[in-house]
């Protein structure tokens, strides 16, 4: 069995956005986070997802303050090219335009 793999990102995000960006990627179980709840668990045969969500202080950006969160995934259970792939698409859920 592999170990376990881990990823943390701290995102510019608030609950209600993160859970946002969650129903994209996972579907209704993500609307949880929304309601205050600050771990989502999901299994699914031998494949486990943990996502922990800690609030942060606020970011200040000159008279702006970001809302600040850091959300750690553990995946068991995944092959690494799976959990890479989930790792892109984690990505790319929160990914933001600029210019």
């Amino acid at each position: 069995m592999t170990e376990p793999i881990r990823f943390a990102k701290e995102m510019a995000e608030t609950r209600e956005s993160l859970a946002r960006g969650l129903v994209r990627l996972l579907g209704p179980r993500g609307e949880s986070i929304a309601r205050g709840e600050m771990k989502l668990e999901i299994a699914e045969g031998t494949k486990r997802l943990v996502l922990d969500v800690e609030e942060m202080p606020a970011r200040k950006f000159g008279p702006v303050d970001l809302p600040a969160l850091k959300v750690t995934a553990t995946l068991s259970g995944y092959a690494p090219a799976e959990a890479e792939s989930f790792v892109r698409a984690f990505e790319r859920a929160f990914q933001r335009g600029g210019g």
